[in-house]
């Protein structure tokens, strides 16, 4: 307390802690107990002798904490002590907590300003792009899903705007380099969404991480928003792993003057918060041909869902989407089946696959 009070003094434990390597303070930490050790020892003080009590004296000693029921009886000992032990110790000890002090806000400044890399994380969704009225709610809708949420941005001096939260944080500095890139574990995460609100910025982003995708061999799922009619199209002709989402006011605003309540039908579809939302489920790739009725029927009469649209196994992203299709329309192993759920299909291959050959 006496150091923190005293501006001189804690100026000279600053510029001690900055200069002092951990190895080095460890080697000394180290060091002074051992040779403390040793003189007690000679001194033939009987906590010497046992080495449990010793560390417990020298940590409770050099901490200050100072219980006293251990001390050294000697006239030798008591010098030692008095002239090595007390001040020397607690001069280590102040500087090992200072320097642990460093090192936490060295990583809590890391943490805000997001210098730090993504590691360990799996099944996690990068978002590309910080925009304060419309990424918190992208967010909330992610972590509906339970999904864990990495922010990415580029813009410089920007801290972590969620800072009390889990949300992770890395500051890039530039959406397109590789370098940049592979501070996201990219090859893991099950998406990427680009949306840092510039058309321009969202094109070369998102074909940077498509092209690093591909170099890594990744399967992650990009999504990208985009106003430029152009950019749209440019987007859509660079990868089949690109899904780009594009919303025009004027077509919603059409549709809801004619048809009430169209726009908030299209929102609660996709809004889980709102009521029964919109999955997709793939079709195992041992079954054989059905048609959309007796799908639709084992659907509705086992898991109470409602299937509403089909695509072909090679249309991941729905592109050819078939809405509402024929009864009698086939479908193929490995076709995907849009369908509308309050929650997911927790269901594997092999339990659907038996339900669906049952009906045959």
């Amino acid at each position: 307390m006496m150091i923190l009070r005293n501006p001189l003094l804690l100026t000279m434990l600053q510029r001690i802690v900055g200069q002092t390597r951990w190895r080095l303070l460890v080697a000394i930490y180290l060091g002074h107990f051992l040779a403390t050790w040793v003189l007690l020892f000679a001194c033939n003080e009987p906590i010497a002798k046992n080495v449990y009590d010793y560390v417990y004296f020298y940590v409770v000693s050099s901490s200050t904490i100072g219980f006293g029921d251990l001390s050294p009886v000697t006239n030798a000992g008591k010098l030692v002590f008095a002239l090595l032990i007390a001040p020397l110790g607690i001069a280590l000890f102040a500087v090992l907590l200072a320097k642990l002090g460093e090192l936490y806000f060295i990583l809590r400044k890391k943490i805000l300003t997001g210098e730090i890399e993504i590691h360990h994380c799996q099944d996690h969704i990068v978002i590309f792009g910080w925009q304060p009225e419309r990424t918190p709610k992208l967010i909330d809708l992610i972590h509906a899903e339970d999904k864990q949420v990495v922010i990415v941005s580029d813009e410089e001096g920007l801290e972590h705007p969620l800072i009390d939260t889990e949300i992770r944080y890395v500051n890039v500095g530039s959406y397109i380099t590789e370098k940049a890139l592979q501070r996201l574990s990219l090859d893991t995460c099950t998406s990427v969404v680009i949306n840092t609100g510039d058309d321009a910025k969202n094109y070369l982003a998102c074909v940077a991480v498509d092209q690093f995708l591909k170099k890594i061999q990744a399967d992650a799922h990009i999504v990208v928003y985009a106003d430029n009619e152009d950019i749209q199209a440019l987007l859509e002709s660079t990868s089949r792993k690109i899904e780009v989402i594009y919303v025009h006011k004027e077509h919603l605003l059409s549709r809801s003057a004619l048809f009430a309540g169209s726009s908030s039908c299209s929102e609660a579809l996709l809004n889980p918060y709102i009521s029964a939302t919109q999955y997709t489920l793939q079709l195992p790739p041992d079954i054989e041909t059905i048609d959309f009725l007796k799908l639709s029927t084992v659907l509705r009469q086992h898991f109470g869902v409602i299937a509403i649209g089909i695509s072909d196994k090679d249309d991941k992203l729905g592109r050819n989407l078939v809405l509402n299709p024929n009864d009698t329309t086939p479908l193929k192993a490995g076709d995907y089946v849009h369908y509308i759920a309050n929650t997911p299909l927790d269901l594997i291959h092999s339990q659907l696959e038996s339900l669906l050959c049952s009906t045959n």
